[in-house]
Protein backbone atom coordinates (compact mmCIF):
# COMPACT_ATOMS: atom_id res chain seq x y z
CA UNK A 1 0.00 0.00 0.00
CA UNK A 2 1.34 3.45 -0.85
CA UNK A 3 1.06 6.37 1.49
CA UNK A 4 -0.75 9.38 0.09
CA UNK A 5 1.12 12.54 1.00
CA UNK A 6 -1.30 15.04 -0.54
CA UNK A 7 -1.76 18.05 1.74
CA UNK A 8 -4.77 20.27 1.26
CA UNK A 9 -5.60 23.82 2.33
CA UNK A 10 -9.31 23.79 3.11
CA UNK A 11 -10.76 27.10 1.89
CA UNK A 12 -14.46 26.38 1.64
CA UNK A 13 -15.56 30.02 1.69
CA UNK A 14 -15.33 30.06 -2.11
CA UNK A 15 -17.04 26.68 -2.41
CA UNK A 16 -20.20 28.04 -0.78
CA UNK A 17 -20.35 30.84 -3.34
CA UNK A 18 -19.72 28.52 -6.27
CA UNK A 19 -22.39 26.08 -5.07
CA UNK A 20 -24.71 28.88 -3.91
CA UNK A 21 -25.50 26.91 -0.78
CA UNK A 22 -23.98 26.01 2.53
CA UNK A 23 -22.13 22.73 2.32
CA UNK A 24 -23.92 20.97 5.15
CA UNK A 25 -27.26 20.82 3.36
CA UNK A 26 -27.05 17.38 1.81
CA UNK A 27 -25.62 13.97 2.58
CA UNK A 28 -23.82 14.06 -0.77
CA UNK A 29 -21.99 17.29 0.17
CA UNK A 30 -20.90 15.84 3.50
CA UNK A 31 -19.78 12.56 1.91
CA UNK A 32 -17.60 14.47 -0.55
CA UNK A 33 -16.15 16.64 2.20
CA UNK A 34 -15.45 13.59 4.38
CA UNK A 35 -13.23 12.26 1.57
CA UNK A 36 -11.16 15.45 1.68
CA UNK A 37 -10.81 15.81 5.47
CA UNK A 38 -7.95 13.30 5.91
CA UNK A 39 -5.76 15.39 3.58
CA UNK A 40 -6.40 18.78 5.19
CA UNK A 41 -3.39 20.22 6.99
CA UNK A 42 -4.40 23.89 6.93
CA UNK A 43 -7.75 25.61 7.37
CA UNK A 44 -8.33 28.95 5.69
CA UNK A 45 -10.92 29.89 8.29
CA UNK A 46 -12.76 32.69 6.57
CA UNK A 47 -16.52 32.25 6.77
CA UNK A 48 -18.33 32.69 3.47
CA UNK A 49 -21.96 32.97 2.50
CA UNK A 50 -23.94 31.65 -0.45
CA UNK A 51 -23.42 34.98 -2.21
CA UNK A 52 -19.98 36.11 -1.04
CA UNK A 53 -16.70 34.44 -0.17
CA UNK A 54 -16.47 36.59 2.94
CA UNK A 55 -19.09 37.11 5.62
CA UNK A 56 -18.98 40.82 6.54
CA UNK A 57 -19.67 40.24 10.24
CA UNK A 58 -19.84 36.70 11.65
CA UNK A 59 -20.98 38.09 15.02
CA UNK A 60 -24.25 39.30 13.44
CA UNK A 61 -26.96 36.73 14.28
CA UNK A 62 -28.19 36.80 10.68
CA UNK A 63 -25.04 34.84 9.75
CA UNK A 64 -25.51 32.15 12.42
CA UNK A 65 -26.28 29.41 9.83
CA UNK A 66 -23.02 30.18 8.01
CA UNK A 67 -20.98 30.28 11.21
CA UNK A 68 -22.49 26.99 12.39
CA UNK A 69 -21.88 25.28 9.04
CA UNK A 70 -18.24 26.34 8.82
CA UNK A 71 -17.52 25.53 12.47
CA UNK A 72 -19.04 22.06 12.10
CA UNK A 73 -16.90 21.36 9.04
CA UNK A 74 -13.74 22.64 10.76
CA UNK A 75 -14.57 20.53 13.84
CA UNK A 76 -14.84 17.42 11.69
CA UNK A 77 -11.53 18.22 9.98
CA UNK A 78 -9.73 18.61 13.31
CA UNK A 79 -11.27 15.46 14.79
CA UNK A 80 -10.31 13.53 11.64
CA UNK A 81 -6.69 14.67 12.03
CA UNK A 82 -6.61 13.77 15.73
CA UNK A 83 -8.15 10.38 14.98
CA UNK A 84 -5.51 9.73 12.33
CA UNK A 85 -2.41 11.22 13.99
CA UNK A 86 -3.28 11.03 17.67
CA UNK A 87 -2.89 13.78 20.25
CA UNK A 88 0.16 15.19 18.48
CA UNK A 89 -1.77 15.98 15.30
CA UNK A 90 -0.80 19.29 13.74
CA UNK A 91 -3.19 21.48 11.81
CA UNK A 92 -2.85 25.19 11.19
CA UNK A 93 -5.42 27.87 10.46
CA UNK A 94 -5.53 31.49 9.36
CA UNK A 95 -8.60 33.70 9.80
CA UNK A 96 -7.90 35.80 6.72
CA UNK A 97 -10.41 38.57 6.09
CA UNK A 98 -9.62 40.84 3.17
CA UNK A 99 -10.42 44.43 2.24
CA UNK A 100 -12.77 45.50 -0.54
CA UNK A 101 -13.87 43.76 -2.77
CA UNK A 102 -13.95 40.88 -0.28
CA UNK A 103 -15.26 43.11 2.49
CA UNK A 104 -18.27 45.18 1.38
CA UNK A 105 -17.94 48.94 1.43
CA UNK A 106 -20.06 50.55 4.11
CA UNK A 107 -19.90 47.57 6.47
CA UNK A 108 -20.52 48.28 10.13
CA UNK A 109 -17.15 46.76 11.06
CA UNK A 110 -13.80 47.19 9.31
CA UNK A 111 -12.30 44.03 7.86
CA UNK A 112 -9.26 44.26 10.15
CA UNK A 113 -11.54 44.35 13.22
CA UNK A 114 -13.45 41.31 11.92
CA UNK A 115 -10.16 39.48 11.27
CA UNK A 116 -8.82 40.23 14.76
CA UNK A 117 -12.08 39.31 16.48
CA UNK A 118 -12.49 36.13 14.45
CA UNK A 119 -8.85 35.15 14.96
CA UNK A 120 -9.25 35.28 18.73
CA UNK A 121 -12.65 33.57 18.67
CA UNK A 122 -11.47 30.81 16.34
CA UNK A 123 -8.31 30.21 18.37
CA UNK A 124 -10.54 29.48 21.37
CA UNK A 125 -12.88 27.35 19.26
CA UNK A 126 -10.05 25.22 17.85
CA UNK A 127 -8.47 24.81 21.29
CA UNK A 128 -11.80 23.62 22.72
CA UNK A 129 -12.21 21.15 19.86
CA UNK A 130 -8.72 19.78 20.47
CA UNK A 131 -9.40 19.47 24.19
CA UNK A 132 -12.48 17.30 23.61
CA UNK A 133 -10.85 15.14 20.95
CA UNK A 134 -10.33 11.52 22.00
Amino acid sequence: MTENRLRVNLDISHWSVACERLLDQSDEDMQLLERIFPFVHHIHSRIGTTQSSQCPDPSDPIYQPEVQCFENIWRRVILTQVERDGPNAIITFVPEWGPYPYHPRGSVREFSEVADTEGARQQGLFERICNIAP
